[in-house]
């Protein structure tokens, strides 16, 4: 549900300004100077912050003797600029890299209560985006960044909140609404919290199906609290449902929940994760339900090289499934670099695993070569040594932009990586693995939260292959390209290859806060509810965001969904062979 509300706050997620056009080469810092003033008057001792809207990278000086001041030089990026001072409003302004490097601000402030919407909402971003215990250490936030807030009477929460609705063309496919809502904000002394939560309803119109029945509903909700002392504990928990039927089989219900409950601190963390699911490998009607405590902490760390390591133990029960008795794990994971010269540095790492059947184990190991300052390749290459008496005997849930919770049989790849700044970045990688247990491999929420998936089996070769690219192709206009493809041969099938391509485009127009979202997904592979048939799913999403330049932050939500499916088992597809589906959607979205 993470993409659910990233249309309505793209504007916010981007950086605001943005590069030269492409061929032009920017500087690689960013040197900014200049005078605090009120009323053509220097102000003196005048706190001056800069704060990356991209990497949150902070740094402050103080005005001087006539209210000069000088930021030491920044790395590439947008920065908000904010002088703050006891008795006066801020002032802010917004610096974008440039061929030269340099920038000279006049900053003015202002009289109390004499600030404009754009300078409230920017002191308000950066006072709420900066973590507690930085503010402190700057000595903002007792002093001159509260101060600057109630002399405009900044409130301690802020919110967003989308809706949603989309309707089919034509009768074909089921509507859905979609609601989200978050707040977050400062609550005691140094906490902050951040809430937000969405829910998702699918329905069919009532003259193809029961207007009190959904189809799919979706719900989740997620809340973050981080201290003064680093610290950081989080909370998320969501629920999806949907319906299924086989060609020759009754309607069931395919069901998945989680709970996740996280601390984290100074690189420190640990989870302790729920998960049950039913249905939702093909028509075995299986379910499992798991339980486990994960662990994770950089134990060591030098000059050259550093090395961590994860522990997880968890037990797992099959529901439905004659198997009966629970399979427990206990894993131990090392993670750890070491720079070999200027230009190499060794990636190396272990996966391990011990069961009541044996243990497994997995060394893997890489090499990162640095082409150049911004241009760097990385090697690696895995392989499982097993020893277990029985494969594994439970389906595996994995999420294609995440590692595999259990490790392939063998595994190896190259990735590159590339970007001068915070306004160009370049990731691709590729890989080659071989699955030895059931897995469904779930797409990212573009569309349909998890009702939508592709199926590996043991023994499958599985290629795959992404790309990720983030520029800035001039000052007004930003994209974002993301797509990933996928092929794994089906062995027990006759030349049974099965495919898959996902992706999406972000771009936002900065001028009239204008963003644009068009996501696409394509996979073919055997159905899992036939041994013969073969299925097919194709869908376009297109999503447009307009500001409407009113209080609140008010945007207007555009959108056209286009599907088509071809012997799928999910009742919202439709049973069409060939059909088309079409959605339009709209709805709203405003900060608060």
């Amino acid at each position: 549900m993470r993409k659910v509300t990233a249309l309505a706050v793209l504007a916010i997620l981007l950086p605001c300004g943005a590069a030269e056009a492409a061929e032009v080469r920017l500087s690689d810092v960013i040197h900014v100077l200049g005078d605090v003033t009120e009323s053509a008057r220097p102000v003196e001792d005048a706190l001056v912050v800069a704060f990356n809207l991209s990497s949150s990278y902070i740094i402050q000086t103080f005005s001087g003797e006539k209210g000069k001041f000088r930021l030491p030089p920044l790395p590439s990026g947008v920065y908000r600029i904010i002088a703050v001072k006891e008795g006066f409003a801020p002032a802010v302004a917004t610096v974008t890299p440039s061929r030269n490097g340099g920038r000279e601000l006049a900053l003015r402030l202002g009289a109390a209560r004499d600030l404009t919407a754009a300078q409230r909402d920017a002191v308000w971003q950066v006072r709420r985006a900066i973590p507690s215990d930085i503010l402190r250490e700057l000595g903002i936030v007792d002093e001159s960044m509260d101060l600057a807030a109630q002399a405009v009477d900044l409130p301690r929460f802020s919110g967003e909140m989308v809706s949603m609705t989309g309707v089919s063309h034509g009768g074909e496919a089921a509507g859905f609404s979609r609601t989200g809502l978050g707040v977050r904000g400062a609550i005691g002394s140094g906490w902050m919290l951040d809430v937000s939560g969405t829910l998702r309803t699918m329905d069919q119109e009532p003259a193809f199906f029961s207007s009190t029945d959904s189809f799919a509903e979706s719900a989740g909700v997620s809340m973050e609290i981080r201290s003064t002392d680093s610290a950081r504990y989080r909370i998320d928990s969501n629920r999806n449902s949907w319906m299924l039927q086989s060609p020759a089989g009754p309607v069931r219900s395919a069901d998945f929940e989680a709970h996740n409950l996280q601390w984290e601190r100074l690189g420190a963390n640990v989870q302790l994760r729920y998960m049950t699911h039913e249905n939702m490998f093909g028509p075995a009607q299986l379910g499992s339900e798991l339980m486990e405590v994960a662990a994770q902490s950089r134990i060591l760390k030098g000059e050259r090289g550093e090395l961590g390591i994860g522990i997880r133990v968890g037990q797992e029960s099959v529901v439905g499934n004659s198997l009966g008795v629970p399979f427990r794990t206990a894993d131990v994971t090392t993670r750890g670099t070491w720079d070999l010269a200027r230009s190499f540095e060794l990636q190396y790492g272990l996966n391990s695993r011990i069961t009541e059947f044996g243990e497994a184990w997995e060394p893997e190991t890489g090499l990162l070569v640095r082409v150049s300052p911004s241009v760097a390749i990385v090697f690696s290459g895995a392989y499982k040594i097993d020893d277990q008496d029985q494969p594994q005997v439970y389906p595996t849930l994995a999420f294609l932009d995440q590692p595999w919770r259990f490790a392939p049989r063998y595994r190896y790849g190259v990735s590159l990586t590339g970007g001068s700044s915070d306004q160009s970045r370049l990731l691709a990688t590729a890989s080659v693995s071989e699955i030895d247990a059931v897995m469904r491999l779930v797409f990212d929420d573009q569309f349909e939260e998890f009702w939508d998936a592709f199926y590996l089996e043991p023994g499958d070769v599985y290629q795959s292959a992404s790309l990720t690219v983030q520029k800035h192709l001039t000052r007004s206009l930003a994209v974002d390209v993301a797509t990933r493809a996928g092929q794994a041969s089906a062995r027990h099938q006759e030349g049974g290859a099965k495919h898959y391509l996902a992706g999406s485009v972000q771009s936002l127009y900065i001028p009239s806060g204008t963003a644009l979202h068009v996501a696409w997904r394509f996979i073919e592979q055997p159905d899992v509810d036939s041994a013969v048939a073969m299925q097919e799913s194709e869908r376009i999403n297109l999503r447009l965001a307009q500001s409407l330049g009113l209080p609140l932050g008010l945007r207007l939500l555009l959108g056209l969904d286009l599907a088509r499916s071809m012997n799928s088992s999910v009742l919202a597809d439709g049973d069409e062979i060939d059909g088309y589906h079409q959605r339009l959607v709209g709805g709203l979205s405003l900060a608060f």
